[in-house]
């Protein structure tokens, strides 16, 4: 990690918001001594990493490197998922491949947004309930069909005795 890009990044970043630095302080619950350090390019550690892309809303790899797009594009009720109406749309046309499924699961963690991580844990346990549900369903099916093949075996016996 390159600290004079992260500084640049940061100090760019506030002054796009129109933030002065003990504003900014106040906004994000740390020192205003700690900001003016980032800003001029010392170390930072991971959680207060975490705290300027919450707050700016912006690519973590953007902020540490300068490659890339500054800010993460957002999706409905203004959560950061980077890509992932794309592969929403992959969804709804035919099963992704794994690793596409992956690289959105990595999306949505790397993206820091908690409510969405547990709206997320929430829907795959929901949807492991659902498949446990269908499971005994398909099972009742498959029970419900030998009685059926049953019954009709026993119609076809009583069948040929009353012709006989």
């Amino acid at each position: 990690m390159d600290d004079f890009i992260l500084g640049k990044n940061l100090k760019s970043l506030r002054q796009n918001k129109n933030i002065t630095q003990p504003e900014l302080a106040k906004r994000i619950g740390i020192s205003l001594s700690s900001i003016q350090k980032h800003e001029a390019g010392s170390g930072i550690s991971k959680r207060l990493l975490e705290k300027y892309v919450k707050f700016y809303g912006c690519d973590r790899n953007w902020l540490l490197t300068g490659i890339g797009e500054p800010y993460i594009k957002k999706d409905r009720e203004e959560n950061n998922i980077p890509q992932l109406r794309k592969s929403v749309e992959e969804y709804k046309i035919g099963t992704p491949r794994l690793g596409q499924a992956v690289d959105m699961l990595a999306t949505i963690l790397e993206s820091g947004n908690d409510a969405l991580i547990h709206s997320l844990i929430s829907h795959l346990a929901a949807s492991k309930e659902a498949v446990n549900q269908m499971k005994n369903q398909n099972q009742q099916i498959s029970n419900l069909m030998s009685e059926l093949n049953d019954v009709r075996s026993r119609l076809a016996l009583l069948e040929q005795k009353l012709r006989q």
